[in-house]
């Protein structure tokens, strides 16, 4: 059975929901739209978050949409407790570095924890594991097509 109503993105080019995320209890749910780079650089490379109501049976806005640069929300992930959330970032064709930005949900808006920059030319798949206050493991790939994982911890 379907919980909420279903959330609709943007444009059809958006790619909304190619990566999505949701909290232990079921109730926060992040999703990213990378996006695709249209004619003149154009995209729109965003992540957003919901919070589901049990009461209304619908899923609002949770923080402010999250925006980035190009395929920014091609990977997202949120913590256990909804409060952290991970949003990754192709690199670009000059430096090659992929960008993890961790978010943390402030009263009722994302700010910014701090940002991860790796050697692979796209971080693949992340976890922001339960440890307190978070740990991130990141797997990815770069130019030479070699894999890796790395593990950050916020000190």
């Amino acid at each position: 059975c379907q919980i909420g109503r279903s959330i609709i993105g943007g444009d059809y080019e958006d790619l909304f929901g190619e990566a999505v995320s949701l909290s232990a209890d079921g109730q926060i749910l992040a999703i990213g739209a990378p996006g695709i780079i249209q004619w003149f650089g154009f995209g729109c490379f965003l992540a957003r978050a919901y919070r589901y109501s049990d009461s209304t049976n619908e899923w609002s806005p949770y923080g402010q949409e999250l925006s980035g640069d190009y395929g920014f929300g091609h990977v997202v992930d949120l913590s256990p407790d909804g409060m952290s959330l991970a949003v990754a970032q192709f690199g670009d064709e000059f430096d090659a570095k992929y960008l993890v930005q961790v978010w943390e949900m402030r009263g009722s808006i994302w700010e910014l924890g701090f940002n991860l920059t790796g050697s692979a030319s796209a971080a693949l798949s992340m976890d922001l594991s339960a440890i307190s206050p978070y740990a991130l493991v990141v797997g990815g790939i770069d130019i030479a097509n070699s894999t890796g994982i790395n593990l950050y911890h916020n000190n």
